[in-house]
């Protein structure tokens, strides 16, 4: 059986191959990612890929523009093809970098309303 966040990757994989056929992206909660820890999430978001399945973070990303960028950048290295991001932060000194980022890396950016 493993360890929990191995358990947690199994089943993830599997929820993945049974529901590829019906689904159009895979969202991942922080939550997940924070169990996981980075090389399983990698795993998880590769099998989603191999499915013709694109990622989704959802964090709620609504911080200073550093720490956006920095959260957003790690993120996007994992394989995610986009973010959740929260407006409440603001544009300057808050999401411009994400969008940069995500523009210049051809990833998405979904903004809470």
């Amino acid at each position: 059986q493993g360890s929990p966040p191995r358990k947690l990757l199994r089943t993830g994989k599997n929820l993945v191959e049974i529901t590829a056929p019906y689904v159009c992206a895979v969202k991942f909660g922080r939550p997940t990612v924070l169990n996981l820890g980075t090389e399983s999430t990698r795993s998880l978001v590769k099998a989603s890929h191999a499915n013709d399945l694109p990622c989704i973070i959802d964090d709620k990303l609504g911080d200073i523009d550093e720490t956006n960028s920095a959260i957003c950048r790690a993120y996007f290295s994992m394989g995610f093809d986009g973010i959740i991001v929260n407006p409440i932060a603001g544009w300057k000194g808050g999401l411009e970098p994400v969008f940069k980022i995500a523009q210049k890396e051809g990833k998405g950016v979904i903004v809470l309303v």
